[in-house]
């Protein structure tokens, strides 16, 4: 379980960011590793 009352950045078990990562065209949230916001298809992370 993760800690209760303590901001978590990134996962105690396998490290990954917990940072939301938004659409900078939308500011919907997507998931890590997508190429293309799925609320309006414009390219985030890698894909820009």
């Amino acid at each position: 379980s993760l800690p209760v009352h303590r901001p978590v950045n990134f996962c105690p078990h396998c490290g990954q960011s917990q940072t939301r990562i938004l659409c900078p065209q939308c500011r919907s949230e997507v998931e890590p590793g997508w190429r293309h916001c799925v609320n309006c298809g414009a390219a985030v992370g890698e894909g820009r």
